[in-house]
């Protein structure tokens, strides 16, 4: 169960239509490789609901890599170690901490139903890192337990994402996501019914990475997640 929470908590990650004209994307600009680093917070609204246990949970921050289509999570301070994902298998690989165990996912697998599909808000005032934001706002609903959630994502230009590198990521409609943006977000909310998640980006490293840090050690152990 534990499991089950945090990988669908943590697939929005992440992490972007063409009929919308590119918005929040630089024509010609490189795709994004590098590294995005976040601050995660947590705001509960309900008085049952800890922040403080949350936050053991969740972790305090974590680091966002991209290269190409595959990316990876790594959390600090937080039950899950790493997710990782990768573009040619098409598969989420989830690191557990003291846990040596790799747990994959099928990253076509459709979880959600995407209830309403909002317009891409302009005009939102927000910056972050300096950089003046759009929203997409994303309802929808778990297809097995029928509970929904909200998710909303800042983004802004300099960030690019080539969405067909994503096109097959159902899981958690990061394919939808991604296809609308065009780009990594800024900031992310995660909003449940009794608490919301915050990411938001407080460095952004632009640099080359290596293919080593998205591949899977041949000689791991690895799991269907249940």
């Amino acid at each position: 169960m534990l499991k089950n929470i945090i990988k669908t908590a943590l697939y929005f990650a992440l992490f972007p239509l063409w009929g919308l004209g590119g918005l929040g994307v630089v024509y010609g600009q490189a795709d994004f490789e590098g590294v995005v680093h976040y601050r995660i917070s947590i705001e509960a609204l309900d008085e049952k609901v800890k922040e403080y246990d949350l936050m053991q949970f969740y972790g305090d921050k974590a680091q966002f890599s991209f290269k190409k289509g595959n990316y990876k999570w790594d959390f600090e301070q937080s039950t899950i170690e790493s997710q990782t994902y990768n573009h040619k298998e098409n598969k989420l690989y989830d690191k557990y901490v003291k846990n040596d165990t790799l747990y994959w996912t099928n990253a076509a697998d459709e979880i959600e139903d995407i209830l309403q599909e909002n317009p891409i808000k302009t005009d939102t005032k927000v910056k972050i890192l300096g950089k003046p934001c759009q929203l997409l706002t994303v309802n929808t609903k778990f297809i097995k337990t029928n509970e929904k959630r909200g998710r909303m994502y800042f983004f802004a230009s300099g960030y690019k994402v080539n969405p067909a590198l994503l096109a097959k990521h159902r899981f958690n409609n990061m394919n939808y996501i991604y296809d609308k943006m065009k780009a990594v977000p800024l900031q992310i909310i995660v909003l449940h019914k009794s608490y919301r998640i915050i990411y938001e980006a407080y460095k952004i490293d632009f640099k080359p990475l290596k293919d080593e840090i998205f591949s899977i050690p041949k000689k791991s152990k690895i799991k269907k997640m249940k």
